[in-house]
């Protein structure tokens, strides 16, 4: 099992290297973490400069560690969702482990639903925040549930404890509450249920010195020093340098979009119903043929009260009740959760991908029809084959050509690498985080509050602006600013859509013509990128 979990992680990386940077996501927190290591600042995430302050730094922490190792390249980009994504699939067999036993063939049908189902390998290689919080989840829930495992005399309930707090302190580092939220969400309930489940008498109302014993195991005093000891400082040290941090973190960003109505991306109460269904296509038709075929009620018998697998190594044993309990409450109460809000993402259920694994080679083991099964499984690795070819197919919005003559002229003369960056009207990340530039890119645009309301790139960079008054001034350039910054500098590089020119870029073309020579062209999605050159003139 581990060699074949091992070939998985190479297929995950295979099609990680493969396929190009998407547009804005991978661009945006890629772009962060080159960042860090270019200016040397592992503290504060920064967007084009700006403090970025959505996300706390676990993500781009990984991705710089690859960046600064082995330079910026699609392996380290994506770097972070890959190891989240190598941390599921050991934990996905430690708990199965755990829950039925090495032998058992639910672990290795499981772990073949796993790496060929669209959703989990697509996030697996994909460069956001998504993948590294499922990953930090599912191990916070994977142990505390072990931790309520049973087992008089046994240190193993407080050492699960202790770790399930120590993931579940980098899932508040990943991407804040919900790290530490939805686990508590899953495995208080269960756990709560299985102790009443384990007493001798059911009847009796005196549950609380149980209930009491397994609390002092989840909430042991070490386990908890140690969770403030990882994730305090960072909070703490961003609230000194940048009054109002934590209010802006936690408030604006965590608590005001969950329960807010004017975020972007609103979506259906059903939305993740069908994006399951969808991004686990071919595996989801067994969800429905289930129901048709009456397959339900003999999963529910299969999970009756059943001797413990791993003890017999009997590989046709029944999964014990508790476990699929866990598994359901699970899969429902995170997809509840995230159906609750208005702005809804796929990426958002990524943590309920163990449980609909599971579930699904459940099914598929309580399935009498043999044939069907196969051309399925057959259906799942033809679309897993082909998925890497139509994502390298499909234009994701990025440019190359203009990054390639970008560095071949830095390589060239490496003092031109100094030389900034200017976008109109939009935030190219791609560009800044494929050169090797080492000075922020400056932004033209309207930057005033009330002509910026939207929830958009605009609104992320304004918003850094109250945190470093003194970087905005930098890097976000009024229109009629524009010259007088161009004049200042010898040399800079204008970035502009010819088939959408900006009136700042049009009126400088027009004024000085003779000072603006192209360098390279690139047509991308119906847009015709010129990268521009600059050259200041006396009397400018």
């Amino acid at each position: 099992m581990p060699a074949q979990m091992a070939l998985g992680l190479l297929w995950l990386v295979l099609l990680a290297v493969i396929r190009p940077i998407s547009m804005p996501d991978e661009g945006r927190y890629a772009g962060v973490a080159r960042d860090m290591v270019v200016y040397s600042d592992w503290l504060v995430p920064r967007q084009n400069g700006m403090p970025f302050f959505h996300k706390p730094p676990m993500f781009y922490w990984l991705d710089a560690f690859a960046m600064s190792s082995w330079g910026v390249n699609l392996f380290t980009i994506r770097f972070a969702s890959l190891t989240a994504a190598a941390l599921t699939l050991v934990m996905f067999f430690v708990h199965l482990r755990h829950s039925v036993g090495s032998q058992h063939p639910l672990l290795r049908q499981s772990l073949v639903v796993w790496l060929l189902a669209p959703l989990p390998v697509m996030a697996a290689q994909y460069a956001n925040l998504d993948m590294t919080v499922a990953g930090m989840i599912t191990a916070t829930i994977v142990c505390w549930a072990h931790a309520s495992t049973p087992v008089p005399g046994s240190h193993w309930p407080l050492t699960w404890a202790r770790l399930g707090w120590f993931f579940a302190a980098l899932g508040l580092l990943s991407k804040g509450l919900i790290g530490v939220a939805l686990p508590l969400l899953v495995v208080g309930p269960w756990g709560l249920w299985r102790v009443w489940r384990a007493l001798p008498d059911r009847a009796s109302r005196n549950v609380w010195p149980a209930w009491r014993a397994q609390l002092a195991i989840w909430l042991n005093w070490p386990a908890l020093v140690g969770f403030a000891v990882l994730t305090l400082p960072w909070f703490l040290v961003l609230e000194w340098r940048f009054p109002g941090f934590n209010h802006y973190f936690f408030i604006d960003q965590q608590v005001s979009r969950y329960v807010g109505q004017n975020f972007n991306n609103a979506q259906p109460a059903l939305f993740y119903i069908v994006v399951l269904i969808l991004l686990m296509l071919p595996w989801s038709l067994w969800w429905l043929l289930a129901a048709a075929r009456r397959v339900w009620p003999r999963l529910a018998q299969w999970g009756a009260d059943a001797p413990d697998t791993r003890a017999t190594g009997d590989a046709s044993a029944a999964v014990p009740r508790e476990w699929l309990a866990l598994w359901l409450w699970w899969l429902v109460a995170i997809t509840l959760f995230f159906s609750v809000p208005n702005s809804k993402l796929v990426g958002y259920i990524l943590p309920v991908m163990l449980p609909v694994v599971v579930l699904t080679a459940c099914i598929l083991r309580s399935w009498p029809d043999g044939a069907l099964k196969r051309r399925v499984a057959g259906t799942a690795f033809a679309l897993i084959v082909l998925l890497p070819w139509i994502f390298v197919g499909v234009d994701h919005k990025s440019l190359r050509d203009l990054p390639q003559a970008i560095n071949a002229r830095i390589a060239a003369h490496p003092a031109e690498a100094q030389i900034p960056l200017v976008f109109f009207e939009e935030n190219r990340r791609d560009l800044n985080l494929l050169t090797h530039t080492r000075v922020r890119p400056w932004i033209v645009h309207d930057w005033r509050e009330e002509a910026n309301t939207a929830d958009n790139w605009a609104k992320e960079l304004l918003d850094g602006r109250r945190f470093d008054p003194a970087m905005a001034a930098q890097v976000l350039v009024m229109p009629q600013d524009l010259r007088q910054r161009l004049c200042a500098v010898p040399l800079a590089w204008l970035v502009v859509d010819e088939k959408e020119v900006s009136a700042p870029f049009a009126n400088l073309a027009r004024q000085y013509p003779n000072q603006l020579q192209a360098l390279a062209r690139e047509s991308r999605r119906g847009s015709d990128w010129v990268l521009y050159q600059w050259k200041s003139q006396p009397g400018c």
